[in-house]
């Protein structure tokens, strides 16, 4: 039951957002949506780099210590 009411969330949210999608691309105009193109893939990279990074920590545990030099 939970499971169904958090579709029906996501799929009102998918729908407000495509619904909106057309005001919001006249308001920003092409430089705009180009702008934000290009930080939506920005953020994309970040959070691929954070998640490549957590799980090579847990294949390789020795990459999270502190480096020790003499």
């Amino acid at each position: 039951l939970a499971l169904l009411g958090y579709g029906v969330v996501v799929a009102l949210a998918v729908v407000i957002c495509f619904s909106l999608a057309e005001p919001i691309a006249r308001v920003l105009g092409k430089t705009g949506i180009n702008v934000m193109t290009r930080l939506m893939g920005l953020i994309l990279a970040a959070l691929a780099i954070e998640v490549m990074t957590g799980g090579l920590i847990k294949i390789f545990p020795i990459l999270a210590s502190p480096a020790i030099y003499p």
